[in-house]
């Protein structure tokens, strides 16, 4: 499909299905963290980011909470990027792989995949090329050690790079090994 500007996000919701996403299901029990979480939006509308780990036993409502979040977020107009860590990762950065599909969609930020940063993402995320509909030459080569920074120093560039609202949900970070360094990086 056709690229479209995701910013604002608003453009893609006509005023029934805001209504229908709002009206869909009664959110109850979860009200504290989910005024904490609009308030840490706000401040985050102003400069002031901040990051939240939401913990609870299976089936307390922890994906409920997220998905009522998510949906406001959306409403307002601010791109949400979700990704999910599971047991079964097959590869590395699995969780970073997903998360470069969905800003690959936000066409405002596409710019910012210079063909150096996305001959390093390449790395992980190969599909890339696809994803961005251009091709992508292979990074140069650096020493192993050094392989790990550049990754890092490359997405932290990017996301820092990121002028507009944008909220990351990330799921089941448990199950996340190998990429934790990685979002410890770019926070």
């Amino acid at each position: 499909p056709p690229r479209s500007t995701l910013f604002p996000y608003t453009t893609l919701f006509r005023s029934e299905i805001r209504e229908s996403i709002l009206q869909s299901g009664r959110f109850v029990g979860r009200e504290l963290p989910l005024t904490t979480l609009q308030h840490a939006l706000e401040r985050a509308l102003t400069g002031n980011g901040a990051g939240f780990l939401i913990g609870g036993a299976s089936g307390v409502g922890k994906s409920r909470l997220l998905d009522e979040f998510r949906t406001q977020i959306l409403v307002r107009g601010i791109p949400v990027i979700r990704a999910q860590a599971t047991r079964e990762q097959s590869t590395l950065y699995k969780l970073w792989v997903d998360i470069l599909r969905e800003l690959c969609l936000l066409t405002d930020v596409l710019p910012l995949f210079t063909d150096e940063r996305a001959s390093i993402l390449k790395t992980i995320a190969p599909d890339l090329p696809h994803w961005l509909g251009r091709p992508i030459a292979d990074a140069p080569d650096i020493a192993p050690n050094l392989v790990t920074g550049r990754l890092h120093d490359t997405l932290r560039t990017i996301f820092t790079a990121i002028s507009a609202p944008l909220v990351m949900v990330l799921e089941d970070l448990h199950w996340m090994r190998d990429g934790l360094p990685l979002l410890q990086a770019v926070t």
